[in-house]
């Protein structure tokens, strides 16, 4: 049996939430996946081996057709998690599957109590495939990454041929202060 990832605390960071008036569509806004974005990162901080943190970032684009009535958000919830059950070798992928359905699951809520008040009611945002949208997510970090390194490669100066050779340049002694870790974001 896998591992348990508890929740500890959760944060809204932001939200706007935009109304965007216009022909009421016959059962309000419909918020429909295909209107739904995704990106996340995973922070994990090595003075706190259990616990893992993942910001994630939700984007509902208004509807395409300007004459409806619908809504438009954008909204970024932050989770910190103990991974203490979970084994080492499964950790990365388990947070970010089982991150992603906790705080997306509470960020539906979240939405759908905000925009109660608003013109066409709450908003329910849809249900996701959350492996589909892991899957989605890391191909385009992937492509990022790849599109980053072909651009430093081009942007590298060619170095001119010398006929005086440099002696090497001293190193400096390294600190004997140890800055403490702020964490780093896994990809």
């Amino acid at each position: 049996m896998a591992g348990i990832l508890h929740l500890e605390n959760f944060y809204i960071q932001s939200m706007h939430l935009d109304f965007h008036p216009g022909d009421v569509p016959e059962a309000g806004d419909v918020a429909t996946a295909d209107r739904v974005s995704f990106d996340y990162d995973v922070l994990y901080n090595s003075e706190l081996p259990d616990t893992w943190a993942m910001m994630l970032n939700v984007y509902l684009a208004p509807p395409e057709d300007e004459q409806l009535a619908g809504y438009e958000l954008e909204v970024q919830i932050f989770g910190v998690f103990d991974a203490s059950e979970i084994n080492p070798t499964d950790i990365e992928y388990i947070i970010r599957l089982n991150g992603l359905m906790v705080l997306y699951g509470l960020l539906r809520g979240q939405v759908a109590g905000h925009s109660g008040a608003f013109p066409l009611g709450k908003l329910m945002l849809p249900s996701v495939n959350m492996v589909e949208v892991v899957e989605e997510v890391e191909a385009e970090k992937a492509a990022e990454l790849e599109l980053a390194a072909q651009e430093a490669a081009k942007a590298k100066p060619k170095k001119k041929a010398s006929a005086k050779k440099k002696a090497p340049a001293k190193k400096k002694p390294a600190s004997p202060k140890k800055r403490p870790s702020t964490g780093k974001k896994l990809n």
